[in-house]
């Protein structure tokens, strides 16, 4: 019986003779996220300790393109999951730096719905969204054949 299979990406580390393909592009991203979060750590202010996180977010969303036009591996469906959990963590971030609510109600969020509490609840619904991504492309990875070659 023969199994029809689908040609695979050309950037899947899956499919690669070598799976050593992906080490390269883990160590850089290993790297950044240290570095990302030694400049959160040592940040003066929000602002700063906002932007360390954003060379981290553009090699993400560079892979996301990649995976967006084609040319990388995984599921379909998880590309939203995590174009929602890097909406939902920035979102949270500039909540958190412009002082929203408080700032048009001063006294009056000092211990409930303030702008660092809303922060952390959308920065727990980003890692509820990374997942279901990660979710998604497991189970991508646990039914894809790789051509025969």
């Amino acid at each position: 019986m023969m199994i029809k299979r689908e040609p695979c990406p050309s950037f899947t580390a899956r499919c690669s003779a070598t799976p050593s393909r992906a080490a390269p592009a883990l160590l850089v991203y290993i790297l950044l996220s240290s570095y990302a979060i030694y400049c959160a750590i040592t940040a003066r202010n929000n602002v700063r300790r906002l932007r360390s996180f954003a060379w981290q977010a553009l090699f993400r969303f560079s892979f996301f393109l990649l995976r967006w036009a084609g040319v990388g591996g995984g599921s379909p469906t998880s590309l939203r999951h995590f174009l929602t959990m890097d909406t939902l963590a920035l979102l949270g971030g500039v909540i958190n730096i412009t002082r929203i609510p408080e700032r048009f109600r001063p006294g009056l969020f000092d211990y409930w719905c303030n702008s660092h509490q809303i922060m952390h609840v959308l920065v727990v619904g980003s890692i509820l969204y990374l997942h279901w991504g990660v979710l998604d492309d497991l189970l991508w990875i646990n039914s894809y054949h790789c051509p025969l070659d």
